[in-house]
């Protein structure tokens, strides 16, 4: 009899909890709430506002979502929004959509204009449209260019790596999306554990001329922030991290709603930067190789002053596709070791220190990261860059630094395809390892600027500073 009274207790609760978000089919209640007749557990597991599964053989959700409720996550209460029924999962103090929004609002789209995709994938909006898909009570996440870090994308990123012990390992960042990252839905070995439900999918996104690309390897979730007329910022997931850069808001992306009202728009990553950002003075100078005559502008950063130009000292580098004109107009390209030893007395090549004290000038949030969003855009030349799917990839060159695409060479004589007005990467003096050492990149297409180690003998740009 009180086994009886159980089974009726926990169905009565579950069925209110999960109301319009259980399919049943051809199963009994009895199956769906893994319950059998000589089970008796499962009492006591569940309150009002969230519950925690702790049956392994889960329940499932309405067939607008293949996600199976899982042992060891905090549900709150559905929410059923346009004619879907949406999960959702606690963690930490927040409350999320446990999948990926598929309202259909004007202008909207599938990947690949698809409806399954959007089934599977939730729908890609713009930015402006992003900002009003969420229901009455939810919103989009914010994200906050201050130092405070406590934006609805960082809460949730802290959380996450305070509860798993992420900054203890290598890869941070990777370890944080492995428990964000779905089981399934990832190309090749890429899902994630799903720790709590977030189930992270790779929707990837669309561009401003009908394009599509990267379903399946990354996730873009627009936030709330803009950051200069055209841009807001994205959190981008994948298997090998989180986070955050900026992106044209004429871009397609995926929307994940968070409970509660809207936080406030910071003012540092409004319109309000734009403005300042775009007004810094530049403090330009000039140098003069004493070793053959060359000139080169110098700009004054913060406390640094860099050349405002690639090196092009006739060493033992090369000029892209071996053309002497690619040497004057982007500089020319070396190896790890000649690298060091191309700049002129007084100037040095720089380290990461120095690289991490650039990032953190430009965007204050950047110190010693591995991935700097927005660095890119604002020390990128106004000209010199392609364009890539529509999109324009010249910077703003806020302080002068002026980057410029140089492009890239091996060894063997051969250049990198394609990378050349396309792909910037300067070499730094720290060693990776024996046979590597660390670059800053900036690609067209990102506009952040990002640490890569490569080989010590592939041939990259030289940025000089000075002592």
């Amino acid at each position: 009899m009180k086994k009886q009274l159980a089974k009726l207790a926990l169905t009565a609760a579950l069925g209110l909890a999960l109301t319009l978000t259980l399919s049943c089919g051809n199963h009994s209640w009895e199956e769906i709430l893994g319950l059998d007749s000589s089970s008796s557990e499962q009492e006591d597991n569940y309150s009002s506002s969230s519950f925690k599964l702790s049956s392994s053989s889960g329940l499932r959700q309405s067939s607008s979502s293949s996600s199976l409720l899982q042992s060891g996550v905090v549900y709150g209460d559905p929410v059923t929004y346009q004619g879907e029924t949406y999960q959702t999962v606690v963690i930490g103090k927040q409350t999320w959509f446990q999948r990926n929004l598929n309202y259909a609002v004007e202008g909207s789209k599938c990947y690949d204009n698809d409806p399954a995709n959007c089934q599977k994938y939730g729908r890609l909006y713009y930015w402006e449209d992003a900002m009003k898909a969420c229901p009455s009570g939810w919103h989009l996440p914010s994200y906050s260019w201050s130092s405070t870090g406590d934006s609805d994308w960082d809460e949730l990123r802290k959380y996450v790596n305070s509860d798993n012990g992420c900054s203890n390992t290598n890869k941070p960042g990777t370890c944080i999306a492995n428990h964000l990252n779905a089981k399934n839905g990832w190309n090749g070995d890429d899902n994630g554990t799903d720790t709590y439900g977030f189930s992270a999918l790779p929707g990837g996104y669309g561009d401003p001329v009908g394009g599509f690309k990267y379903v399946g390897s990354y996730g873009y979730y627009w936030s709330t922030e803009e950051i200069y007329a055209n841009d807001a910022f994205e959190c981008r997931i994948s298997n090998n991290g989180i986070s955050i850069s900026n992106s044209n808001k004429a871009y397609l992306y995926s929307v994940r709603c968070v409970q509660g009202p809207a936080k406030p728009r910071s003012s540092s990553s409004s319109s309000k930067l734009s403005s300042s950002s775009q007004q810094q003075s530049i403090v330009s100078g000039t140098l003069t190789d004493s070793r053959d005559g060359k000139k080169y502008k110098t700009a004054k950063i913060g406390e640094q002053t860099w050349m405002a130009e690639n090196i092009n000292y006739d060493a033992t580098g090369k000029c892209y596709d071996n053309d002497p004109a690619n040497c004057t107009k982007y500089g020319r390209l070396y190896n790890w070791e000649a690298a060091k030893t191309v700049c002129p007395a007084g100037w040095h090549l720089p380290s990461n220190a120095d690289w991490n004290v650039l990032m953190n000038f430009v965007n204050p949030r950047c110190y010693n990261n591995s991935s700097c969003a927005n660095a890119g855009k604002i020390l990128m030349a106004t000209n010199g860059w392609n364009d890539y799917g529509g999109k324009s990839c010249k910077g703003t060159d806020n302080y002068g630094f002026s980057a410029l695409p140089g492009g890239c060479g091996y060894s063997d004589g051969s250049f990198c395809n394609n990378s050349i007005g396309n792909s910037g990467r300067w070499w730094s003096s720290s060693e990776f390892d024996n046979s590597d050492a660390d670059t800053r990149s900036i690609n067209c297409g990102t506009d952040a600027a990002v640490i890569v180690a490569q080989i010590k003998s592939n041939l990259y740009s030289v940025r000089c500073i000075q002592n």
